[in-house]
């Protein structure tokens, strides 16, 4: 469950039949918890929120709407909430760009959100004025692996070996898929074997020269 603390109020999202977007009052908070009922505190309404963040200087608040497949917005206290992305490009064409989202960042006046499988981020095209939705793509490496070692045995071969070097974060390599491909200066066709997870593999049924 996201949590931001905001100009000393306490805000959350929770779903189900209480679900929707809260607000608490630090000051009404004790050693024991909050001193009212938080459902006194909802100042949205929504069984489905899962995400939000805090536009800090225009006090406003950004969290997804499954329903319109759009990004609403609210002022801190609750009022003038609005369906801000109604000219979106991806909305146009029925992508569904805002479902089961895990979490949200503004930065730079940009906004990014994530399912847990795929990060997006949009822009704003004004000579068309719409926001264009983008997917956050895995960087594909320059470099090939590094530290290849193959132990041969008579008929197999384990190969073992390290990512590329990239100057990024693991987050930027786990998910990368490798591929082997086995050259034969013979008769038998070549072989290839792809969408690798691991950094290992082992070759069987080999023909020495």
């Amino acid at each position: 469950m996201p949590l931001f603390c905001c100009y000393r109020y306490l805000f959350w999202v929770q779903q189900g039949e209480d679900g929707g977007l809260y607000r608490l009052d630090l000051a009404d908070l004790s050693d024991h918890g909050p001193i009212n009922n938080p459902v006194h505190f909802r100042i949205v309404s929504g069984d489905q929120m899962t995400a939000f963040t805090v536009d800090y200087p225009n006090f406003r608040i950004f969290f997804p709407d499954e329903t319109r497949n759009s990004l609403m917005s609210v002022y801190l206290d609750g009022k003038d909430l609005r369906d801000i992305r109604q000219n979106t490009q991806q909305q146009q064409v029925g992508s569904m760009q805002f479902v089961d989202v895990h979490s949200m960042a503004l930065y730079d006046g940009i906004l990014y959100w994530t399912n847990g499988r795929h990060v997006n981020f949009e822009e704003y095209d004004p000579i068309v004025n719409q926001y264009v939705h983008n997917e956050v793509f895995i960087d594909v490496p320059l470099m090939p692996p590094k530290n290849l070692e193959i132990l041969f045995s008579d008929h197999s071969a384990l190969l073992s070996w390290e990512p590329p070097d990239v100057d990024q974060g693991r987050g930027a390599w786990h998910d990368w898929l490798y591929e082997v491909e086995e050259v034969n200066h013979h008769t038998s066709p070549d072989g290839m074997t792809s969408n690798i997870t691991g950094h290992s593999l082992q070759v069987m049924n080999l023909m020495p020269d």
